[in-house]
């Protein structure tokens, strides 16, 4: 099998539960706590479009790292503990991975109302995410469609040998 099918098969499920959540967390979720909207719906969508890529993305290359999912759970946005408050080595840490920059964007579109050139930084920090993320996702891929291969030859090997 091909490794560009399988990273884009398992993103676009993915990225279709985190477009329902968002769709929920844009539609319903601010207006019913009561929270600013200062932002456009078109510079929110473009602004989490690399957002939810690159979080996919590094989802699928961890996934291929670990056994179990649930060792490839990373989050540190800074979202609810303030900048000043997190060690600085940590903060510049969050830089790599989407959460960092996604956050501190959304934040600033969502309640400020900055416009994607104010956000730029954020912006292009989560395309260049997403494409790092997408060939880690790809070689991790490929790293776990070598192993199956292995193990699926191995067994048969071993029954050949059996019988």
């Amino acid at each position: 099998m091909s490794v560009l099918p399988i990273v884009l098969g398992k993103s676009a499920a993915f990225i279709s539960v985190y477009c329902i959540t968002l769709s929920y967390l844009l539609c319903f979720h601010y207006k019913l706590f009561g929270y600013p909207m200062n932002g456009s719906a078109g510079t929110i969508v473009l602004f989490l479009l690399p957002y939810l890529l690159s979080c996919t993305f590094l989802g699928v290359a961890l996934s291929s790292l670990f056994r179990h999912r649930e060792n490839s759970l990373l989050m540190l946005s800074g979202a609810s503990v303030p900048q000043e408050c997190i060690p600085q080595w940590l903060y510049y840490g969050t830089k790599f991975i989407p959460s960092g920059s996604g956050v501190d964007g959304f934040i600033r579109i969502q309640t400020m109302g900055a416009t994607l050139a104010e956000v730029s930084t954020q912006f292009w920090t989560l395309w260049i995410l997403t494409a790092v993320y997408f060939l880690l996702a790809c070689l991790g891929m490929r790293r776990v469609l070598r192993k199956t291969e292995r193990e699926e030859r191995l067994k048969q090997l071993t029954a050949q040998l059996e019988s």
